[in-house]
């Protein structure tokens, strides 16, 4: 089962919903089950199920049952996703595109595929590589007590703000 979240943020990801129906409509997403969690988008999928919002209890259960997870860049969605060592597949929002205030979220996603925890895809291109990559491809595994993954973390966002 796949399982897409665009977590609680108040802005749209229709780009990311749109992009996962397309693959569903045009078959390079084959899996029976898409569930999608897709938060204030305004653009409702016609491809695999959805709702705006779950209760935090089928949220879990949602990870719980996913093999791949297709998130936004928000740290909360991928380590959900990651504690549960689902194959997880991140597309940052663009703050061009309205999705957020800023691009936070592409030094986030950059960070974890650089780690080895994921896959980042910021397009159609690179997000079709992402799910052929995830379905043969051994990441690392995630511990969220991970020191030296905040400390890169922080000293990211860090660099970033100055």
């Amino acid at each position: 089962m796949i399982f897409v979240t665009v977590g609680s943020q108040k802005f749209q990801f229709n780009r990311l919903i749109k992009m996962v129906d397309d693959f569903i409509e045009n078959g390079k997403i084959s899996d029976k089950e898409v569930i999608g969690q897709i938060g204030s988008c305004s653009y409702k999928p016609k491809n695999f199920t959805s709702k705006d919002f779950y209760e935090k209890s089928c949220m879990n259960a949602l990870y719980d049952r996913a093999d791949i997870v297709i998130t936004h860049g928000g740290t909360g969605s991928i380590i959900s996703a990651l504690d549960r060592n689902n194959k997880v597949i991140v597309v940052p929002r663009e703050a061009a595109c309205g999705e957020h205030v800023d691009n936070h979220q592409f030094q986030i996603s950059k960070l974890f595929e650089e780690l080895d925890y994921c896959v980042e895809a910021t397009d159609y291109e690179s997000f079709s590589r992402g799910l052929d990559k995830v379905k043969e491809h051994e990441f690392n595994s995630f511990k969220s007590n991970n020191d030296i993954f905040f400390s890169n973390l922080i000293n990211l966002i860090n660099d970033e703000s100055v």
